[in-house]
């Protein structure tokens, strides 16, 4: 599978996160976490694109994730903490690999 390598270190942070095209498994691990949520009513506009899309998207992707004072895989909380040139670096790479899973116009769809 094709893959790219992510590292990024800055404010106080280092981290190394490997993203490949996904495979079965990780398109399904997506599908969860887009539904592992609680309330979305209740939560404002930023927080349920991150919980329904970035997070489940960046996460299903990478085969590996080396964060700086992280164990595992990033939680959500721990996840939108983290700095924003990362996640957009991180997230460049998982539709680079995966542009099946970009949002699509419904003009787009049919075709």
């Amino acid at each position: 599978m094709e893959s790219k390598i992510i590292e990024y270190a800055g404010n106080g942070i280092t981290a190394r996160v490997v993203v490949s095209a996904a495979n079965v498994l990780q398109g399904m691990k997506r599908t969860r976490l887009r539904n592992a949520h609680g309330p979305l009513e209740k939560m404002p506009e930023e927080e349920v694109i991150a919980r329904v899309f970035t997070y489940p998207d960046l996460i299903a992707a990478a085969r590996e994730i080396e964060i700086s004072g992280l164990d595992d895989v990033p939680t959500f909380d721990q996840f939108v903490a983290l700095p924003e040139v990362l996640a957009i670096q991180w997230e460049e790479a998982v539709y680079a690999l995966n542009p099946h899973w970009l949002p699509q116009a419904d003009d787009e769809k049919k075709e």
